[in-house]
């Protein structure tokens, strides 16, 4: 089996964030911590600004319950040094 640094860049975003997801689903703090960036934000396909990270983590960990986080149709993109990973 290919190490995830063998991998081609989308199938690293794939990897990384089935790892997030579940995370997510286990309220895993310290992998979210390494998983993700201190810049974090979440934004709706309009560009409008949802929640930054630290709002983000509050509602994970405070406010929202979460049975099961699955992401479908993922679709990464790299561009250079920047990548976005697309899902439903």
């Amino acid at each position: 089996m290919k190490s995830a640094e063998a991998l081609p860049d989308e199938a690293v975003l794939v990897t990384l964030t089935n790892a997030w997801t579940n995370a997510i689903n286990t309220k895993d703090r310290v992998k979210l911590d390494e998983l993700m960036a201190p810049e974090y934000a979440l934004y709706g396909w309009s560009g409008e600004l949802w929640a930054p990270r630290s709002q983000w983590l509050d509602n994970l960990f405070n406010h929202v319950k979460i049975g099961e986080n699955t992401l479908r149709e993922l679709s990464p993109r790299v561009y250079g040094d920047f990548a976005i990973v697309s899902s439903v």
